[in-house]
């Protein structure tokens, strides 16, 4: 019933899905911090009343 390889598969499983969740944070942390908070949209409102992000700024 406690296949250990089973068990192993799923722990790795969750840390890939961690690491991707910490790296979604980060990104959205970043974007807070060079554009506002307003630029995420609403934190429980649905993603079309989402602000949409601003033109990216074009480097010389």
């Amino acid at each position: 019933m406690n296949d250990p390889d089973s068990t192993d598969e799923i722990i790795a499983q969750a840390q890939v899905m961690i690491a991707r969740l910490r790296a979604l944070l980060q990104a959205s942390d970043e974007l807070r911090r060079q554009h506002g908070p307003a630029v995420l949209g609403a934190a429980s409102g649905p993603a079309e009343s989402a602000a949409p992000l601003p033109p990216a700024a074009e480097e010389p």
